[in-house]
């Protein structure tokens, strides 16, 4: 009886040191976001869902789909919700083209930053690696055919989609994709996803025009 109790005992205490709550913090738009402290890493507990950098400057937003390609030739940062309907940013935040993540003015607030592809490193591996990740990261609802997380980590990701540079979108209820900071070639830019039929964190360089959400992590 001892020994399983010494057993729930440590799987609550690795609880408790995977994730406590944050100090919150407010973002651009002046809302409080909640944050979530994750090894030695404070994370947003929630996707990015600001119109304007921290200077107070306009992100364009897009509402239609050739509007959001021509962004994308033009290099200027944008914002668009999922289907272009208001509806879904309030449950899974805005998608930010890569412009916006990599604009000098700041998408995240101050003292705090777009996550660079070591930091969502450090936060994997610190979970146990990228398969124990996955369930662990994911929120414990919303996610299509009951393909639920634990949430153990506290990083609540959701199910939040994708749209492409041309203006499709696409993995709602069912895939996510984050940006990192990091610039792969001179077109694409890293990014980590939860993706259907991978049972892990994925890594892989992603076009800059496709919008994705983003979630912020404070600087040290």
């Amino acid at each position: 009886m001892k020994r399983i109790f010494n057993i729930g005992l440590f799987s609550i205490l690795v609880l408790v040191l995977a994730a406590s709550c944050g100090g919150g913090k407010a973002d651009n738009n002046g809302k409080k976001t909640k944050t979530v402290v994750i090894g030695e890493q404070e994370w947003m507990a929630e996707n990015l869902n600001v119109n304007v950098f921290r200077d107070g400057s306009e992100i364009e937003n897009i509402h239609y789909d050739d509007d959001w390609s021509d962004v994308h030739k033009d290099k200027e940062p944008a914002w668009c919700y999922y289907g272009f309907d208001e509806e879904e940013g309030a449950k899974y935040g805005k998608l930010y083209n890569w412009y916006a993540v990599n604009d000098p003015r700041g998408l995240c607030p101050e003292g705090w930053r777009v996550p660079t592809d070591a930091d969502w490193q450090q936060l994997i591996d610190f979970l146990g690696g990228k398969e124990a990740a996955y369930d662990k990261m994911k929120s414990t609802s919303g996610w299509a055919n009951d393909d639920n997380g634990t949430n153990e980590s506290g990083f609540n990701a959701k199910p939040a989609g994708i749209v492409d540079i041309g203006g499709e979108f696409g993995l709602e209820g069912s895939g996510t994709i984050w940006w990192a900071s990091d610039p792969v070639g001179i077109k694409n830019a890293q990014t980590r996803f939860i993706y259907p039929g991978y049972r892990f964190i994925y890594r892989d360089p992603l076009s800059r025009g496709q919008g994705h959400s983003v979630r912020c992590i404070k600087d040290k």
